[in-house]
């Protein structure tokens, strides 16, 4: 997969779990988890309850706090977007 998304927020965390997925958290609260499995890059924005997202293009948990995004290799990704979603949710924790 080619392409990244690049966010500048103040006190965000880079953690790394046990499993080598990266987190982000900002004030102990998770903004976005992303993790790697062959073929795809889920993307997972927490405390998305308020998030506008087009369409189709995220699948949200059933409360409503999670949104999540699968991007399959060769997949054409907004990354602006998605750079921007981050920004939001990350703004409000």
């Amino acid at each position: 997969m080619t392409g990244k998304v690049i966010i500048s927020q103040p006190n965000i965390t880079a953690i790394e779990s046990g499993r080598f997925v990266p987190a982000n958290s900002l004030n102990g609260h998770y903004a976005v988890v992303m993790g790697t499995a062959k073929g795809w890059v889920s993307v997972t924005i927490f405390n998305a309850q308020a998030l506008e997202t087009p369409e189709g293009m995220f699948e949200a948990s059933k409360n409503g706090d999670r949104k999540m995004l699968k991007i399959h290799q060769g997949q054409a990704v907004d990354s602006d977007l998605l750079a921007i979603l981050i920004q939001q949710v990350s703004s409000t924790i």
